[in-house]
């Protein structure tokens, strides 16, 4: 920006007087007061005018850089009060120059200075207005030609852009895809240890009956010994605590067998179970009832 800063003024001829009118600044105890001039072309002139309220001032001119330290174009002095100062300066190399008003070495006194400027730049030379306009071409060629640089470079991006939308949407798809086949084999899953849940407990119904099975062994064996050696009334009784002599006193034939075998004590012992009373009357209905002598 500097160069451009220094060859536009080569077009702007209003520019080549510029005036800072009379203000008024007050510096701290222990600080300075500085003034940025900016000098676009060699042999410009800078003046300036100057005064101090009721106490003494120190001035100076310095050169800066922005890669190295400030370079001295007027030494400090020392200005007194209440005294208009004049002065000029012509800068033989362009670039930033700092006016400093310095009031470091006070530490108790506030300092007012009035000041006013003027920067004079010399008219501008054919060369310059020359140089101006090549270096305002080249950049804008090279200005033209980075951007047709960059615009290959956005349309390459936006090529790699759409290319990954592509395999990120074939990506969702096989995504979806996957979830959909996670899903039902969820399903299959659930279902499946339904089943296994379900054919535990067929499992343990079997086993509870083959257990069962095992106790009742000996009966199914020897069922005939075992009914051989009961009576009605043993019958009923042992019925209501084994399970396989509860299921066979629900069978009419076995009853009938019973009662056919029983003498006529056991039968009115038996009989007088009201429930036994009226099985042995299916089998026996014109038979009187026994009765104990």
């Amino acid at each position: 920006m500097d160069k451009y800063e220094a060859l536009s003024l080569v077009f702007l001829n209003q520019l080549q007087n510029v005036r800072v009118a009379a203000s008024t600044c007050k510096i701290a105890a222990g600080s300075q007061f500085v003034c940025p001039v900016v000098v676009p072309l060699p042999n410009t002139v800078l003046s300036w005018a100057f005064s101090s309220s009721y106490y003494d001032v120190d001035f100076t001119v310095l050169k800066v850089f922005s890669d190295k330290d400030p370079e001295v174009v007027m030494e400090m002095e020392t200005y007194s009060p209440d005294t208009l100062h004049r002065g000029d300066i012509c800068f033989s190399k362009c670039g930033t120059y700092h006016l400093i008003w310095d009031n470091s070495n006070s530490w108790l006194r506030e300092k007012a200075v009035t000041y006013s400027l003027n920067l004079k730049v010399p008219a501008a030379l054919p060369e310059n207005r020359t140089l101006c306009s090549s270096t305002i071409l080249k950049d804008l060629h090279k200005l033209a030609y980075d951007s047709r640089e960059l615009e290959q470079t956005i349309e390459e991006r936006e090529n790699e852009l759409e290319a990954l939308k592509v395999v990120a949407k074939q990506r969702q798809d096989r995504k979806e895809s996957i979830d959909v086949e996670i899903m039902e084999l969820e399903a299959r899953l659930t279902e499946m240890k339904r089943a296994v849940t379900n054919t535990k407990q067929l499992i343990a119904k079997e086993e509870s009956r083959i257990e069962q099975c095992h106790a009742m062994v000996a009966f199914l064996i020897e069922d005939e010994r075992i009914f051989s050696m009961l009576d009605s009334a043993d019958m009923l009784h042992l019925a209501q605590v084994n399970k396989y002599l509860r299921d066979a006193a629900h069978q009419d034939i076995v009853w009938k067998r019973l009662f056919a075998r029983d003498t006529k004590e056991n039968l009115a012992i038996a009989l007088r179970n009201e429930w036994l009373l009226q099985k042995w009357r299916l089998f026996s209905p014109n038979v009187p009832k026994p009765e104990l002598d």
